[in-house]
């Protein structure tokens, strides 16, 4: 019987081994498909932004459709990890224009 139990004892530190080992692999899957997702998000924010801070400093003001706009994808940008040249160059002089409807 305690052979048995032992045989027992085994499987199941095994079945539980596989099972941790089973999650650790969605974990680092998940972890790797959030970071792309991420870049992803920060590349296509970072194209549209440059192109709107454009539009927007060329013209010297912004309606609040484009400011909203801009600041919706801003927060967006700087909340995935974006970089700074964004946050300490365009943004500030996008943001410190007049808003005119």
């Amino acid at each position: 019987r305690l052979t048995r139990l032992e045989k027992h004892d085994s499987w199941q530190y095994n079945a539980l081994l596989d099972v941790q080992r089973g999650l650790q692999t969605i974990t680092n899957t998940l972890s790797e498909m959030q970071k792309k997702q991420e870049e992803a998000t920060v590349a296509t924010a970072r194209s549209a932004l440059y192109r709107l801070s454009q539009e927007i400093l060329a013209k010297g003001y912004m309606s609040q459709i484009e400011y909203d706009c801009f600041k919706e994808l801003y927060d967006v940008y700087i909340e995935n990890h974006g970089n700074h040249s964004m946050k300490d160059k365009i943004a500030p002089k996008v943001f410190a224009l007049e808003i005119k409807d």
